[in-house]
């Protein structure tokens, strides 16, 4: 089994077992591997709208994903949409054709990064659960083309820029940095630890719940788990129709409308006197 031991070096040892649930997925559980519980719900005044769910502490995760679509779908705004398909800024545009040149390895600051975490023992997972871990942070995805789906749906309800383009750009990239496995994939998640920590807002507790189990787990996970994901990645393909937003008829319409505005504007020119 590949690991990355050189990154596990002078870890500090603390009691990670509040909250958890070791080796038993209870049907409301949530963070890594679905083990935990209680940490949202003893927080829920504090951490406001950080997590979307009205009472993350008895959802059930076999409800989850068509309860997370159709709060997505609730949430799509058809006019910002249309704003960023029919007059993309320049900063969206110039994000979309960026080549993706990133740096993978792992460096002197995820070193220091993780020789900080704790000294942990993962909870015992079977090969299907490891697989449903590597598919996902939240849900209980069944397949690599569901988690896609529901990753570009709301990569087009809750960013700045909504636009369908720039979300194939991002999963063309993500693509990319699983198919250079392990050590680009712990280079990445030390990445997104370090944004939380420095985040405010409670977002320490996405690595508390997540980040920071992936981070210790991709290090060990078999390889035959990573092989599986990086194929059924690779060939994984997204369109406008499986998102139920009605993206197609959405443009049509779009551009139908801004045709009619030209041409009224172009009218008007003509009838004024010269």
């Amino acid at each position: 089994m590949k690991t990355i031991v050189s990154t596990f070096i002078e870890q500090k040892i603390t009691d990670i077992r509040s909250g958890s649930s070791e080796d038993c997925v209870d049907s409301c559980g949530y963070g890594f591997a679905w083990r935990r519980k209680g940490i949202l719900g003893h927080l829920s005044k504090e951490i406001g709208d950080l997590v979307e769910l009205s009472d993350p502490e008895h959802s059930l995760i076999s409800g989850r994903y068509s309860e997370c679509a159709k709060h997505d779908i609730q949430s799509f705004d058809a006019e910002r949409y249309l704003l960023d398909f029919l007059d993309p800024e320049e900063s969206l545009q110039h994000s979309i054709g960026e080549k993706f040149d990133l740096k993978l390895d792992v460096n002197a600051d995820d070193r220091k990064r993780l020789k900080d975490f704790p000294k942990k023992k993962l909870p015992t997972l079977s090969k299907e659960e490891h697989y449903r871990v590597a598919l996902s942070l939240i849900d209980l995805w069944e397949s690599v083309k569901q988690a896609v789906i529901a990753c570009v749906r709301r990569s087009l309800c809750y960013p700045l820029y909504r636009n369908w383009d720039l979300s194939m750009k991002v999963l063309m990239d993500t693509k990319t940095i699983v198919q250079e496995g392990r050590s680009a994939l712990l280079h990445v998640l030390s990445t997104i630890h370090g944004i939380f920590i420095d985040s405010g807002e409670f977002r320490y507790l996405f690595n508390d719940l997540f980040v920071t189990d992936y981070c210790i787990w991709i290090q060990f996970v078999e390889e035959e788990i990573l092989e599986t994901l990086q194929n059924e990645l690779a060939v994984v393909e997204v369109f406008k129709s499986d998102l139920g937003l009605d993206l197609e008829e959405l443009e049509l319409e779009g551009k139908m409308a801004a045709l009619e505005v030209k041409q009224n504007v172009e009218l008007d020119s003509d009838d004024e006197p010269e």
